[in-house]
C-alpha cells in the first residue's frame, strides 16, 4: 500500500513537471512567432533602406544586425524545443515504467 502511494506521489509530480514542459513549449512558440515578425521586419527596412538609396546606408548595418538576431533566436529556440521535447519524452517514459511496476 505505501508503496502504491509513493509512486501515485511521484507519477503526480512527473504530470507537473510534464505541464510545466508543455507551458515551456507554448512559450517557445510564442517566441517564434516574435522572431519570425522581427525577421519580416528588417527584411522590410531592408527593402526601405533600399529606396533611401544614400540616405538609408546607415541603417543597413541596424537591419542586418536585426536579422541576425532573429536568426540567433530562431536557432535557440529550436535546439530549447529538442530539449524539452526529449524532456517530456522521458518523463513519459518513467511515468510509465513506474506505473507498470506498482501494478506488479
Amino acid at each position: 500500500m505505501i508503496i502504491s502511494k509513493i509512486v501515485q506521489e511521484i507519477t503526480n509530480n512527473f504530470n507537473i513537471l510534464n505541464n510545466k514542459a508543455r507551458e515551456i513549449l507554448d512559450i517557445l512558440k510564442i517566441i517564434t512567432d516574435i522572431a519570425d515578425q522581427t525577421n519580416l521586419l528588417a527584411l522590410n527596412v531592408a527593402i526601405e533602406i533600399a529606396r533611401a538609396g544614400e540616405h538609408g546606408r546607415g541603417f543597413s548595418v541596424v537591419a542586418d544586425e536585426v536579422r541576425s538576431l532573429a536568426e540567433r533566436t530562431q536557432q535557440s529556440i529550436t535546439q530549447t524545443d529538442a530539449i524539452v521535447k526529449k524532456l517530456l519524452k522521458s518523463i513519459d517514459d518513467i511515468s510509465t515504467q513506474m506505473q507498470e511496476n506498482s501494478k506488479n
